[in-house]
């Protein structure tokens, strides 16, 4: 199933939010045809929200086109899944800070992965392509690639790509870009910019906030 036919484009004052179901035993692949922009909002923020529920033995497959932030962006983009007894999800996406020959605005990213009894996964991180702390982005990288599995779902590890097996269950590989994103990629793992449950299940807080500030590039064939 895809979801858009076209760009999908993010002014200042935009609310987006999307609603996936996927009910007992059944499977649903979802595919982007277009990125996702989010544009300068002269002052106002935009924002873009995920829920999605997998029911009892059902499975979700969402591999995502690039969320890309433009110079003077301010996104908050959130997902949020819940899988039920036997679920499974597999997600793939990417931000990407600014389009060819930008630095990139700002967006704050907030992913919560969990099942009715304990979070798997709550990830709370901020890029922003003019930032001066470069924490955890170095080498001039303009975009970073998520992919994570949970439940039924397994990732297969890319070449060179390190996949993080998460303490409650669950797979995490991120990697690093400083090319168009469908080019070479320096792997790397953003251990520090992770927050998850720990072992005993117990729930942490959403709302505590991890910044990331990206670096971008200017290398030719960038996306945009």
């Amino acid at each position: 199933m895809s979801l858009l036919a076209t760009v999908a484009t993010l002014l200042g004052g935009d609310d987006v939010r999307l609603v996936v179901e996927v009910r007992d035993g059944l499977s649903l692949t979802l595919k982007d045809i277009a990125a996702t922009v989010a544009y300068d909002g002269r002052g106002q923020g935009a924002s873009w929200m995920a829920e999605l529920n997998v029911g009892p033995g059902a499975s979700l497959v969402w591999a995502a086109e690039p969320f890309i932030v433009s110079d003077g962006a301010e996104a908050m983009r959130i997902l949020r899944a819940t899988l039920a007894d036997g679920a499974g999800l597999r997600l793939d996406e990417t931000v990407v800070l600014g389009r060819h020959g930008e630095r990139g605005g700002r967006v704050h990213s907030h992913t919560l992965v969990q099942t009715a009894e304990a979070p798997l996964l709550v990830e709370d991180v901020v890029y922003q392509g003019a930032g001066e702390d470069q924490r955890f982005i170095r080498a001039g990288a303009r975009s970073i690639s998520t992919r994570l599995a949970f439940g039924t779902q397994t990732l297969v590890p890319a070449p060179d790509e390190l996949v993080m097996e998460l303490a409650c269950g669950g797979q995490l590989a991120r990697t690093m870009h400083t090319r168009d994103v469908r080019g070479p990629t320096r792997p790397s793992l953003i251990v520090d910019g992770i927050r998850q449950a720990d072992t005993r299940g117990s729930e942490m807080p959403v709302g505590e906030q991890v910044h990331t500030d990206a670096a971008p590039a200017y290398a030719e064939g960038a996306v945009g």
